[in-house]
C-alpha cells in the first residue's frame, strides 16, 4: 500500500508504509505542518528511528564482545550511522481505518539481532499519536524515537533545563551543560514546560515518554524536535538491553489548539 490517508473534521495525515512507515504529511486547519518531500529520504516527514536513534559512533555497535558494522550515512566529514535501519524500507500494513493505521517491519540485515517492530499512528480532531514497539526475539541493545521535520514555525518555546555537551565528532561528551538552542544539532533533557511550535492558525504541542530530545534547527525551512529513548550512541555507551521475549515501547503525541496568535519571535 503506497499511501494511507487518515482524516478527521479538521486534520489530515498521509502515512507512507513503503517509505519507512513514516507520516509524510500532517495538515491541520488546512495548513501543512511537515516537510512533505525531499531528495534525501532522511529529510522529510516524521519517521520512526529504530533499532537505534540519532548518531552511532563510527557506524558500529559493540555488544557482548562482538562488533557489528552499519552503513555510514552521516555528513561526509563524519563516519557515523544515523537514525536506525528501517527509515527507508517498506513496512507491512497490519490494519487501517480512516483514523488509525498499524504497520510492522521485521528487523533484518544489517541489524544482526532478530525482532519485529510495530508502528501505530492514530489521528483525532486534536492530536496525532504515534506508538512504536519493538518485540525482541534475541537479546539486543535498542533505542526508539521519531524524526519529525516540521515546517519552520513563527514562534518556538522549548524550555529544556539542560543539554548534553556536543563534542567535535557531534556526539555527547558525557558532560551536562546549560542549554543553548542557537544553531543546534544537540541532545536536550528535562523539559520544564510544554514544548510548543506556533503557526499562524494553530499551536503544536509535543509530548513523549522518551527521556531525550534532539533539536536540529539549522535549516531555514524546517525544525526537527526529535524524541528519543536515550542519547545518541547509547547503544554503545550504556545500552538499554531488550531481552528475548520482551517488548520496548515509546509514544509520541503532536497535539494542537486553534487559538494561536503569531508573535513572530523565538523563545528558547
Amino acid at each position: 500500500m503506497e499511501v494511507v490517508h487518515l482524516e478527521t473534521a479538521n486534520a489530515h495525515a498521509t502515512v507512507h508504509p513503503s517509505s519507512g512507515g513514516r507520516i509524510g504529511g500532517l495538515i491541520v486547519n488546512g495548513r501543512q505542518m511537515l516537510v512533505d518531500s525531499a531528495a534525501n529520504t532522511l529529510d522529510w516527514g516524521c519517521y520512526p528511528m529504530v533499532p537505534f536513534a540519532g548518531r552511532v559512533r563510527d557506524a558500529h555497535v559493540a555488544f557482548r564482545g562482538e562488533s557489528f558494522e552499519f552503513p555510514a550515512n552521516d555528513a561526509p566529514e563524519r563516519s557515523h550511522a544515523l537514525h536506525g535501519t528501517l527509515f527507508d524500507v517498506a513496512w507491512h500494513v497490519v490494519s487501517a481505518t480512516s483514523t488509525r493505521v498499524e504497520m510492522m517491519c521485521e528487523l533484518a540485515a544489517p541489524w544482526p539481532w532478530r525482532g519485529v517492530v510495530h508502528h501505530a499512528v492514530d489521528l483525532s480532531d486534536t492530536a496525532l499519536t504515534c506508538t512504536l514497539s519493538l518485540d525482541a526475539h534475541q537479546d539486543m541493545p535498542a533505542m526508539l524515537g521519531w524524526h519529525p521535520w516540521f515546517i519552520q514555525p513563527q514562534d518556538v518555546s522549548l524550555p529544556f533545563a539542560s543539554m548534553l555537551e556536543r563534542g567535535p565528532d557531534y556526539l555527547p561528551t558525557g558532560k551536562i551543560v546549560a542549554p543553548s538552542l542557537e544553531n543546534a544539532d544537540d541532545c536536550f533533557v528535562d523539559p520544564r514546560g510544554p514544548l510548543t511550535l506556533t503557526y499562524e492558525n494553530c499551536a503544536l504541542t509535543l509530548q513523549s515518554d522518551c527521556s531525550h530530545w534532539v533539536l536540529y534547527n539549522q535549516p531555514a525551512h524546517a525544525i526537527c524536535v526529535e524524541p528519543q529513548s536515550g542519547p545518541p550512541n547509547e547503544v554503545n555507551t550504556v545500552p538499554q538491553v531488550v531481552r528475548a521475549g520482551e517488548t520496548m515501547s515509546r509514544q509520541f503525541t503532536i497535539s494542537w489548539s486553534n487559538n494561536a496568535t503569531s508573535r513572530h519571535s523565538v523563545r528558547w
